[in-house]
Protein backbone atom coordinates (compact mmCIF):
# COMPACT_ATOMS: atom_id res chain seq x y z
CA UNK A 1 0.00 0.00 0.00
CA UNK A 2 1.27 3.47 -0.84
CA UNK A 3 1.60 6.09 1.87
CA UNK A 4 -0.99 8.24 0.10
CA UNK A 5 -3.51 5.39 0.14
CA UNK A 6 -2.85 4.69 3.83
CA UNK A 7 -3.33 8.37 4.74
CA UNK A 8 -6.60 8.50 2.80
CA UNK A 9 -7.86 5.40 4.62
CA UNK A 10 -6.85 6.85 7.98
CA UNK A 11 -8.67 10.13 7.32
CA UNK A 12 -11.74 8.16 6.25
CA UNK A 13 -11.57 6.31 9.56
CA UNK A 14 -11.26 9.61 11.46
CA UNK A 15 -14.42 10.89 9.79
CA UNK A 16 -16.22 7.61 10.44
CA UNK A 17 -15.32 7.95 14.14
CA UNK A 18 -16.97 11.38 14.03
CA UNK A 19 -13.88 13.32 15.08
CA UNK A 20 -14.23 17.08 15.00
CA UNK A 21 -13.73 18.58 11.52
CA UNK A 22 -10.89 20.75 12.79
CA UNK A 23 -9.16 17.63 14.20
CA UNK A 24 -9.49 15.79 10.88
CA UNK A 25 -8.23 18.89 9.08
CA UNK A 26 -5.12 19.00 11.28
CA UNK A 27 -4.41 15.31 10.73
CA UNK A 28 -4.81 15.76 7.00
CA UNK A 29 -2.55 18.81 6.85
CA UNK A 30 0.24 17.23 8.89
CA UNK A 31 0.12 13.82 7.19
CA UNK A 32 0.06 15.27 3.68
CA UNK A 33 3.04 17.43 4.55
CA UNK A 34 4.87 14.25 5.52
CA UNK A 35 3.82 12.61 2.23
CA UNK A 36 5.25 15.60 0.36
CA UNK A 37 8.49 15.19 2.32
CA UNK A 38 8.99 11.51 1.48
CA UNK A 39 7.45 11.62 -2.01
CA UNK A 40 4.03 10.85 -3.46
CA UNK A 41 5.14 7.44 -4.73
CA UNK A 42 6.48 6.22 -1.38
CA UNK A 43 5.06 3.06 0.14
CA UNK A 44 3.98 2.74 3.74
CA UNK A 45 6.62 0.07 4.32
CA UNK A 46 9.32 2.60 3.41
CA UNK A 47 8.58 4.77 6.46
CA UNK A 48 11.40 4.29 8.95
CA UNK A 49 12.41 5.93 12.24
CA UNK A 50 15.22 7.71 10.37
CA UNK A 51 12.79 9.28 7.87
CA UNK A 52 10.48 10.36 10.70
CA UNK A 53 13.40 11.97 12.55
CA UNK A 54 14.60 13.74 9.42
CA UNK A 55 11.13 15.18 8.83
CA UNK A 56 10.88 16.57 12.36
CA UNK A 57 14.46 17.80 12.31
CA UNK A 58 13.67 19.87 9.24
CA UNK A 59 10.80 21.53 11.08
CA UNK A 60 12.89 22.11 14.21
CA UNK A 61 15.74 23.65 12.19
CA UNK A 62 13.22 25.94 10.50
CA UNK A 63 12.25 27.22 13.95
CA UNK A 64 8.90 25.40 13.91
CA UNK A 65 9.26 23.35 17.07
CA UNK A 66 5.56 23.55 17.91
CA UNK A 67 4.67 22.38 14.41
CA UNK A 68 7.16 19.52 14.76
CA UNK A 69 5.48 18.38 17.98
CA UNK A 70 2.03 18.52 16.37
CA UNK A 71 3.30 16.67 13.30
CA UNK A 72 4.87 14.03 15.52
CA UNK A 73 1.66 13.44 17.43
CA UNK A 74 -0.30 13.10 14.19
CA UNK A 75 2.24 10.68 12.74
CA UNK A 76 2.29 8.65 15.95
CA UNK A 77 -1.52 8.29 15.90
CA UNK A 78 -1.50 7.43 12.18
CA UNK A 79 1.25 4.81 12.44
CA UNK A 80 -0.31 3.21 15.52
CA UNK A 81 -3.56 2.97 13.54
CA UNK A 82 -1.65 1.34 10.67
CA UNK A 83 -0.33 -1.25 13.11
CA UNK A 84 -3.81 -1.90 14.53
CA UNK A 85 -5.13 -2.31 10.98
CA UNK A 86 -2.26 -4.73 10.26
CA UNK A 87 -0.96 -2.57 7.45
CA UNK A 88 2.47 -2.74 9.09
CA UNK A 89 3.88 -5.28 11.53
CA UNK A 90 5.05 -2.63 13.98
CA UNK A 91 4.87 1.13 14.14
CA UNK A 92 8.17 2.77 13.14
CA UNK A 93 7.27 5.50 15.60
CA UNK A 94 8.01 3.22 18.57
CA UNK A 95 11.69 4.19 18.40
CA UNK A 96 11.06 7.94 17.88
CA UNK A 97 10.57 10.67 20.46
CA UNK A 98 8.84 14.02 20.14
CA UNK A 99 11.11 17.08 20.03
CA UNK A 100 11.68 18.84 23.32
CA UNK A 101 10.59 22.45 23.49
CA UNK A 102 11.12 25.31 25.90
CA UNK A 103 8.10 26.19 28.01
CA UNK A 104 8.03 29.92 28.54
CA UNK A 105 5.54 31.92 30.57
CA UNK A 106 2.09 31.83 28.92
CA UNK A 107 1.36 34.64 26.48
CA UNK A 108 -1.57 36.40 28.15
CA UNK A 109 -3.20 39.82 27.93
CA UNK A 110 -2.35 42.70 30.21
CA UNK A 111 -5.19 44.82 31.54
CA UNK A 112 -4.20 47.82 29.34
CA UNK A 113 -4.22 45.54 26.28
CA UNK A 114 -7.70 44.25 27.09
CA UNK A 115 -8.96 47.77 27.67
CA UNK A 116 -7.59 48.87 24.30
CA UNK A 117 -9.14 45.90 22.47
CA UNK A 118 -12.54 46.39 24.08
CA UNK A 119 -12.50 50.08 23.23
CA UNK A 120 -11.52 49.28 19.65
CA UNK A 121 -14.45 46.88 19.13
CA UNK A 122 -16.63 48.31 16.36
CA UNK A 123 -19.83 46.48 17.36
CA UNK A 124 -21.62 45.44 20.52
CA UNK A 125 -21.28 41.83 19.39
CA UNK A 126 -17.50 41.99 19.07
CA UNK A 127 -17.09 43.51 22.52
CA UNK A 128 -19.47 40.99 24.10
CA UNK A 129 -17.72 38.08 22.40
CA UNK A 130 -14.31 39.13 23.74
CA UNK A 131 -15.69 39.43 27.26
CA UNK A 132 -17.31 35.99 26.94
CA UNK A 133 -14.03 34.46 25.73
CA UNK A 134 -12.20 36.02 28.65
CA UNK A 135 -14.74 34.87 31.27
CA UNK A 136 -15.20 31.31 30.02
CA UNK A 137 -11.91 30.32 28.37
CA UNK A 138 -13.85 28.74 25.51
CA UNK A 139 -12.25 27.88 22.21
CA UNK A 140 -13.42 30.05 19.34
CA UNK A 141 -15.34 27.20 17.72
CA UNK A 142 -17.06 26.42 21.02
CA UNK A 143 -18.14 30.02 21.53
CA UNK A 144 -19.73 30.59 18.12
CA UNK A 145 -21.59 27.24 18.23
CA UNK A 146 -23.48 27.96 21.46
CA UNK A 147 -27.27 27.73 20.92
CA UNK A 148 -29.43 30.63 22.04
CA UNK A 149 -31.24 28.41 24.56
CA UNK A 150 -27.97 27.35 26.23
CA UNK A 151 -27.20 30.80 27.63
CA UNK A 152 -28.67 32.01 30.93
CA UNK A 153 -27.65 35.64 31.36
CA UNK A 154 -29.60 36.07 34.58
CA UNK A 155 -27.80 33.11 36.15
CA UNK A 156 -24.48 33.99 34.52
CA UNK A 157 -23.94 30.57 32.99
CA UNK A 158 -23.97 28.76 29.69
CA UNK A 159 -23.87 25.15 28.55
CA UNK A 160 -21.17 24.21 26.05
CA UNK A 161 -21.90 21.14 23.95
CA UNK A 162 -19.77 21.58 20.82
CA UNK A 163 -16.57 20.77 22.68
CA UNK A 164 -13.41 19.26 21.24
CA UNK A 165 -13.96 15.98 23.12
CA UNK A 166 -17.77 16.07 22.79
CA UNK A 167 -18.28 16.37 26.54
CA UNK A 168 -20.85 18.98 27.55
CA UNK A 169 -19.85 21.32 30.35
CA UNK A 170 -21.04 24.44 32.12
CA UNK A 171 -19.12 27.73 31.91
CA UNK A 172 -19.77 30.86 33.94
CA UNK A 173 -20.03 34.52 32.98
CA UNK A 174 -19.31 37.61 35.07
CA UNK A 175 -21.61 40.60 35.39
CA UNK A 176 -19.77 42.70 32.83
CA UNK A 177 -19.94 39.96 30.19
CA UNK A 178 -23.61 39.28 30.94
CA UNK A 179 -24.42 42.97 30.60
CA UNK A 180 -22.55 43.21 27.29
CA UNK A 181 -24.27 40.09 25.95
CA UNK A 182 -27.63 41.47 27.07
CA UNK A 183 -26.89 44.67 25.13
CA UNK A 184 -26.07 42.55 22.11
CA UNK A 185 -29.49 40.89 22.34
CA UNK A 186 -31.19 44.29 22.19
CA UNK A 187 -29.68 44.94 18.75
CA UNK A 188 -29.76 41.31 17.56
CA UNK A 189 -32.55 39.36 19.27
CA UNK A 190 -31.98 35.64 19.46
CA UNK A 191 -34.24 33.02 17.97
CA UNK A 192 -35.12 29.62 19.41
CA UNK A 193 -33.23 26.90 17.61
CA UNK A 194 -30.51 29.24 16.40
CA UNK A 195 -27.06 30.15 17.64
CA UNK A 196 -26.56 33.04 20.02
CA UNK A 197 -23.90 34.74 17.90
CA UNK A 198 -24.79 35.85 14.37
CA UNK A 199 -23.44 37.90 11.51
CA UNK A 200 -24.83 41.32 10.64
CA UNK A 201 -27.22 39.75 8.13
CA UNK A 202 -28.54 37.16 10.58
CA UNK A 203 -26.47 34.11 9.63
CA UNK A 204 -24.70 31.99 12.26
CA UNK A 205 -21.30 33.45 13.15
CA UNK A 206 -18.57 31.01 12.16
CA UNK A 207 -15.20 30.23 13.69
CA UNK A 208 -13.62 31.87 10.64
CA UNK A 209 -15.79 34.95 11.13
CA UNK A 210 -14.65 35.29 14.75
CA UNK A 211 -11.06 34.81 13.66
CA UNK A 212 -11.39 37.55 11.02
CA UNK A 213 -12.88 39.91 13.61
CA UNK A 214 -9.99 39.33 16.02
CA UNK A 215 -7.47 39.79 13.19
CA UNK A 216 -9.02 43.16 12.33
CA UNK A 217 -8.78 44.21 15.96
CA UNK A 218 -5.17 43.03 16.07
CA UNK A 219 -4.34 45.08 12.99
CA UNK A 220 -6.10 48.13 14.38
CA UNK A 221 -4.41 48.02 17.80
CA UNK A 222 -1.13 46.17 17.24
CA UNK A 223 -2.13 43.74 20.03
CA UNK A 224 -2.10 39.97 19.42
CA UNK A 225 -5.74 39.00 19.73
CA UNK A 226 -6.14 35.33 18.83
CA UNK A 227 -8.95 33.48 20.59
CA UNK A 228 -6.43 31.13 22.23
CA UNK A 229 -4.76 34.09 23.93
CA UNK A 230 -8.07 34.79 25.66
CA UNK A 231 -8.14 31.11 26.68
CA UNK A 232 -4.63 31.27 28.14
CA UNK A 233 -5.48 34.49 29.99
CA UNK A 234 -8.57 32.86 31.49
CA UNK A 235 -6.57 29.82 32.60
CA UNK A 236 -3.83 31.98 34.14
CA UNK A 237 -6.19 34.27 36.00
CA UNK A 238 -8.26 31.33 37.22
CA UNK A 239 -5.32 29.71 39.04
Amino acid sequence: MTLVEAVDEYLLDCKARNLRPCTVKTYGHMLRAFVAFVGQAAHLAEVTPRILRRHMLGLVEAGKVGTAVTAGRCLRAFLNWCKDERLVRASPWRHVRLPARDLDLPDIFTLPELTTLLQAASTVRDRAAMLALLDTGLRGAELVAIPFESIDLQGGRLIVRATKRRRARVAFLGKVACTAMGEYLTVSPGQAGGTFWRTHDGRPWSREGLHSTLIRLQQATGIRAGSHRFRRTFATWAT
